[in-house]
């Protein structure tokens, strides 16, 4: 069997998505680089509310202060309790 791949995605070299949704991809967005992966996130979110297996979607986010910067915690809250991702605050 063949082992996924692992994709670590940065903000300032974001292109696409890998084209199998079930490879595991790590995201880095130090404070302003959050923005961009929400449409990565929500892609995947849509790919498993129509039943499709996707692979763990990681998101390292840096936040110095989490009740000024950390304006997508609802949103990202919801993905985390949907099982689509997995947040971790540096």
């Amino acid at each position: 069997m063949r082992k996924p791949k692992l994709i670590i995605i940065n903000s300032r070299l974001i292109r696409r998505l890998p084209t199998r949704p079930q490879t595991p991809i790590i995201m880095i967005g130090p404070g302003t680089g959050l923005a961009p992966f929400r449409g990565f996130i929500q892609e995947r979110s849509y790919l498993k509310d129509e039943g499709k297996p996707i692979g763990e979607t990681i998101l390292y986010f840096g936040c110095r202060n989490k009740a000024i910067d950390y304006i997508y915690q609802e949103e990202l809250q919801d993905y985390v309790d949907k099982g689509v991702l997995t947040v971790c605050l540096c």
